[in-house]
């Protein structure tokens, strides 16, 4: 692998993880949700949709729930949409976090990790309680680990609908400039 790149274990071979540049088209994808609708990111379309993905057994994503609900419920009547995908490999304690935190959004469940999980390999995931933001335009605007940074970062988002172009995709936290 080249140095810098992330890479993942995928049985017994490694295979990079890809870059997602903002502004580019976002991977599309789809799944079947908890409640059995079938979910996939090209239908949402002329929203905002926060791609979240975490895990019932992490620690920051439980942290994380309460203000994520509160991100929605502050968001979700201005456009924002919200799907999940977990990174649980056992599906009871994934769907006991869903009803403790009552997340109303669309969820997916493979029973497959970080790197086995195909919807996080397609997003390059290396940290659970990660937040890929896609514009109205099904456009990459940005990776974030820090809710408030994603809330500061929205309402433009919103009032333009697109994603600033040419910037590479880092999480939040990592950015020298932010």
């Amino acid at each position: 692998p080249v140095r810098g790149e992330l890479v993942g274990m995928a049985g017994s071979h490694e295979q990079p993880l890809p870059k997602l540049i903002v502004g580019q088209e976002a991977p599309d994808f789809a799944f079947e949700s908890l409640d059995g609708r079938r979910v996939q990111l090209s239908t949402y379309r002329g929203h905002p949709v926060v791609v979240y993905f975490w895990a019932s057994w992490c620690g920051s994503c439980n942290e994380m729930a309460p203000a994520l609900r509160g991100f929605y419920d502050r968001f979700h009547p201005q456009g924002l949409e919200i799907l999940a995908i977990s990174f649980d490999r056992e599906r009871q304690p994934m769907v006991d976090f869903v009803t403790e935190h009552a997340e109303p959004w669309p969820i997916a469940f493979s029973g497959l990790g970080f790197f086995e999980n195909p919807i996080g390999r397609l997003f390059g995931v290396s940290v659970a309680g990660s937040c890929y933001l896609i514009d109205q335009n099904g456009k990459f605007a940005g990776a974030y680990a820090d809710l408030d940074k994603l809330a500061h970062d929205l309402p433009a988002l919103l009032l333009t609908g697109t994603a600033r172009s040419g910037e590479p995709a880092t999480m939040d936290t990592e950015r020298q400039d932010r």
